[in-house]
């Protein structure tokens, strides 16, 4: 729950959550799950793996959750982050 934390995870199954701001999440496994109410939080999976990540107004206030199926609803093996009600890459200059 840290500022920064950075997760992984590998394991068929795998559920992977943060709540500290700044936070990485990535999950290679089957059926896996992530979810992050942190602000400015980026999530990484193979497909098949859920997404869930709060969103956050510039004044700091959550806003909601963008979710998606990774392979349906955005790519797989790439940084993501909430935008507007869906999960987007994340530019390589963030």
């Amino acid at each position: 729950s840290g500022s920064y934390s950075t997760l992984a995870a590998s394991g068929q199954g795998s559920a992977l959550a943060a709540s500290g701001p700044y936070s990485k999440l990535a999950a290679s496994g089957q059926d896996s799950v992530i979810v992050s109410a942190a602000q400015h939080s980026n999530a990484n999976g193979i497909d098949g793996t859920w997404i869930a990540l709060a969103e956050f107004s510039n004044d700091g206030k959550c806003v909601g959750f963008s979710t998606g199926l990774v392979g349906r609803d955005c790519p797989a093996n790439v940084w993501l982050k909430a935008s507007n009600g869906k999960l987007i890459p994340v530019a390589s200059s963030e």
